[in-house]
């Protein structure tokens, strides 16, 4: 049995608590405000691959907007 880390731990709380808003800046966003530290997006996107590939987490992609250049948003759950 694998132990998460605690940057793990602290990105799967922070996926849980924002259930279906949960996609990486909005992951970055809360827990800068809940650590009141500066997360940088990789020190985010990092931890929520690992998490995936552990299958504590699933995504889906949201709709194609032109606001973000003709990109999709990858939206994260707790499995």
């Amino acid at each position: 049995m694998k132990y998460l880390t605690r940057q793990e731990e602290l990105v799967l709380l922070s996926v849980f608590r924002l259930e279906e808003n949960a996609y990486l800046i909005s992951i970055q966003d809360h827990l800068n405000h809940f650590t009141n530290k500066d997360w940088s997006i990789s020190s985010v996107y990092i931890p929520l691959s690992r998490l995936e590939k552990k299958g504590y987490l699933k995504t889906t992609i949201g709709e194609v907007t032109e606001k973000r250049g003709g990109k999709a948003i990858k939206y994260y759950q707790v499995t």
